[in-house]
């Protein structure tokens, strides 16, 4: 289990256990402290991804900051607020409520498609199924699907 605590600017990790979860520790390895107040979501797929409300994407792999950029956007992000992946994910998939699409990037930060709705201002949570190939969003009390292309 991983918690994201911005007011300490922390990433904890609770192992788990035969019991329930083990004692909070702090994720990053030591002298690694990046400003977390402008996080708005976050992903784990072995990797911890991190979304900030002007557009960043933040990866860090074993406690360390990872080297990553995006390339071939074709317009920059506005008002993201979900970042999607997991271990059996091959990409990345950003919420972008500003421009009402959906941007698929993958793990190396290249552009692969994007997704254009009108009701992605109302999304509240996202979730991918690639091997289903669906985009599930929540807005208010309803679950809409996209297919993937």
């Amino acid at each position: 289990l991983y918690l994201l605590d911005k007011g300490k600017n922390a990433i904890w990790r609770y192992q788990g256990t035969e019991a329930g979860f083990g004692s909070r520790q702090s994720w990053f390895v030591s002298g690694i402290s990046p400003n977390l107040s402008a996080v708005v979501s976050a992903a784990v797929d072995g990797s911890i991804w991190l979304l900030t409300g002007e557009g960043k994407i933040l990866q860090f792999t074993q406690g360390a900051k990872s080297a990553f950029g995006v390339a071939g956007l074709d317009k920059p992000f506005l008002n993201p607020s979900i970042i999607y992946t997991d271990s059996e994910t091959d990409n990345l998939y950003i919420l972008d409520k500003g421009n009402n699409r959906i941007v698929v990037l993958a793990k190396s930060g290249e552009y692969q498609s994007q997704y254009l709705w009108d009701g992605i201002a109302g999304v509240s949570d996202m979730v991918v199924s690639e091997a289903e190939k669906k985009i599930l969003l929540l807005s208010e009390s309803k679950i809409y699907e996209i297919g993937l292309k």
